[in-house]
C-alpha cells in the first residue's frame, strides 16, 4: 500500500514597486505585480499573475526585455505601458480589462528612405489603418487580393485593422530621402482594444490562379516565433514565408526576405517576427480549414538568440542602401522536414546539384566543400558580397573564402567584404565559396 502525496501549491502573493525596489521581490507567475511608480525593464524583466498600474505611472518594456502577464492587466486612467522595438508585453489571458489597457507599441525599420515600403500589422483591433502611419499618403496603403494576385488600394481613413492581418505601407511622405530609421508607433490611447488570447484569421486559396498567397501579420504586442506559428498551422499553410525587405521603387532583386520554418535568407535571428511585423503565407491547396491560428504561446520572452552552424551571405549594389540579394547556408543537421528554398535566377544563389538555392541546409557539409555561387544582375555596376551573421562552426577561426575566377582572387569574407564589378546578366562559373 502507498499514500499518494499531493504537490503543495505555491502561495499566491503580491509585490509592489515604489520607484526604488519591489517590496516582496521581483514578481513571478504566482505574484500580483503592483506598479506604483515609473518602472523600466532595465531593472529587470518579470512575469506576474496579474498586473496593476497606479495613477500616472508608466511601465516601459525595453528591446529584448519582457513583461509576461498570465492573468489580467488593470490600469488607472492616466497610466500607460510603452513597449519599445523588439520588447514584449506577453499576455496569456484575454479579458475586458486587458483589452482596454492603455498601451503604446513601437517598431523601428532601419535604413529606409522616402518611397520605400514595409509590411505592417497592428497589435490593436478597432483602430483605423491610417493610425499605423499617419504621414503616409492615403493611396499608399495596400491590401492583397488573392484572386487578382495583386495589391489593391486600402482606404486607411475608414478601414479598421483586423487582428492577424498584414498591410503594405509606404514610408511617411515627409520621411528623409536618405537612409534613416522609420519609427512606427501605434497605440490605443484614443480608442481600440489590445489583441490577446487565441486569434483566428481567415485565409483563402484562389482557384482562379491556383494561388494561396495571403498577407498576415503578428497580432500581438510581443515578438512571435515563426517556428511555433508554422507548427500550429502546418496543415493549412506551406513552410515558406515572405517578409518585405528594405526596397526602393525600381531596385533590382526580390523585395522579400525568404523564410522557412527554421531559417531565413537575411539574418540569423531564429525566425522571430517582431510586434507589428507583416508577412505573406501560402495556403495549401489541400488545407483542412480556411483560417490560420495565432496562440499566446507563440510569443517569445527574448529575441536575441540564434541558430547554430549557419551563416548569411548578402550582396549590395553601389548606391543602393539595402541588400539586393541574401542567402542562408546551414550545416546544423536539421531533420529531413527542413525546407530548402529554391529560386529561378535569383540575384545571388548557391548553385548546388544544378539548382539555385536561397536557403540551403547541407547535411554533407565538410571543410573540403566548394560551393559555386551564381550572380544574376540587371545593372552594370559595382557590387559587394559580405557576411551578415555567422554562428557555430562558422564562427570559429577557420576562413570562409570567396574565389573570383575572373581575376584569380581568393578572398576571406570573414576578414572583409569583397567588392567587384559585373555587367548586366547571369554570371556563373566566376564565384566559388570554400572553407580552407
Amino acid at each position: 500500500m502507498y499514500t499518494q502525496l499531493c504537490r503543495p501549491r505555491k502561495t499566491e502573493t503580491q509585490s509592489s514597486w515604489d520607484g526604488l525596489g519591489w517590496n516582496n521581490g521581483i514578481p513571478d507567475a504566482y505574484t500580483d505585480a503592483y506598479v506604483n511608480a515609473n518602472y523600466t525593464t532595465d531593472f529587470a524583466s518579470f512575469a506576474c499573475r496579474n498586473l496593476y498600474l497606479s495613477e500616472n505611472t508608466q511601465l516601459t518594456v525595453k528591446g529584448n526585455n519582457y513583461v509576461k502577464v498570465l492573468g489580467s492587466v488593470t490600469q488607472s486612467t492616466n497610466s500607460k505601458i510603452i513597449v519599445e522595438d523588439m520588447g514584449g508585453l506577453i499576455l496569456l489571458g484575454k479579458n475586458p480589462e486587458t483589452g482596454s489597457a492603455h498601451i503604446q507599441v513601437k517598431k523601428a525599420i532601419e535604413g529606409v528612405q522616402r518611397l520605400d515600403y514595409g509590411l505592417l500589422a497592428s497589435p490593436f483591433s478597432n483602430i483605423y489603418l491610417k493610425r499605423l502611419s499617419p504621414q503616409t499618403l492615403d493611396n499608399r496603403f495596400y491590401n492583397y487580393d488573392n484572386d487578382k494576385n495583386a495589391l489593391t488600394n486600402a482606404t486607411p481613413a475608414t478601414q479598421l485593422v483586423d487582428a492577424g492581418q498584414g498591410y503594405l505601407v509606404r514610408t511617411p511622405n515627409n520621411h528623409p530621402s536618405v537612409p534613416a530609421n522609420w519609427n512606427i508607433v501605434a497605440d490605443n490611447f484614443a480608442g481600440g482594444s489590445l489583441n490577446a488570447g487565441v486569434i483566428l484569421k481567415d485565409i483563402s486559396y484562389s482557384l482562379i490562379n491556383n494561388s494561396g498567397y495571403n498577407m498576415a501579420g503578428n497580432p500581438y504586442s510581443a515578438p512571435i516565433s515563426l517556428r511555433k506559428f508554422y507548427e500550429a498551422n502546418k496543415d493549412v499553410i506551406l513552410p515558406i514565408f515572405y517578409v518585405w525587405s528594405k526596397r526602393t521603387n525600381g531596385s533590382q532583386g526580390s523585395p522579400y526576405i525568404f523564410y522557412n520554418e527554421t531559417a531565413n535568407t537575411f539574418t540569423n535571428d531564429n525566425n522571430i517576427l517582431s510586434a507589428m511585423q507583416g508577412f505573406f503565407v501560402t495556403k495549401r491547396a489541400d488545407a483542412v480549414r480556411d483560417y490560420i491560428t495565432f496562440t499566446p504561446d507563440m510569443q517569445l520572452l527574448q529575441a536575441n538568440f540564434s541558430d547554430s552552424d549557419c551563416f548569411n551571405l548578402l550582396v549590395d549594389q553601389e548606391n543602393i542602401n539595402f541588400p539586393i540579394g541574401s542567402l542562408y547556408y546551414s550545416a546544423a543537421k536539421f531533420p529531413e522536414s527542413f525546407r530548402n528554398i529554391e529560386a529561378n535566377s535569383p540575384t545571388m544563389g548557391f548553385n548546388i546539384n544544378g539548382n539555385e538555392w536561397l536557403v540551403y541546409n547541407d547535411n554533407n557539409y565538410s571543410i573540403d566543400l566548394i560551393i559555386p555561387l551564381s550572380v544574376n544582375v540587371t545593372v552594370t555596376t559595382t557590387y559587394t558580397i559580405y557576411m551578415n551573421a555567422l554562428s557555430g562552426v562558422f564562427a570559429g577561426a577557420g576562413p570562409l573564402y570567396i574565389t573570383d575566377n575572373t581575376f584569380g582572387i581568393k578572398h576571406n569574407l570573414k576578414e572583409a567584404a569583397y567588392t567587384f564589378s559585373a555587367e548586366s546578366g547571369t554570371v556563373t562559373g566566376r564565384f566559388f565559396l570554400s572553407f580552407k
